[in-house]
């Protein structure tokens, strides 16, 4: 613990290592047909593909959930890395 938190604030860890601010970008990109689709099979119990069901566009929402997702592992992992 004490080696990230000197490697947060700049500083040399413990380890002699030094790390660098990691820049991630998520596109989340859904497909509104490939959802209509998986959602119209027997086991979902419709048949249709009707968008008025839906009030609000899941497939949209489902993906930034995703995103999220992955902006809610450990902040070390994403903000550091060593060299």
């Amino acid at each position: 613990m004490r080696a990230f938190l000197l490697s947060r604030r700049g500083l040399r860890s413990s380890t002699r290592q030094r790390t660098y601010p990691i820049v991630l970008l998520i596109v989340p990109m859904s497909d509104k047909s490939a959802y209509l689709d998986r959602y119209a099979e027997p086991d979902k119990g419709w048949t249709d593909r009707d968008e008025s069901r839906w009030p609000v566009p899941y497939w949209d929402v489902d993906a930034g959930m995703a995103s999220l997702y992955v902006y809610d592992t450990p902040e070390q992992t994403l903000t550091t890395r060593s060299v």
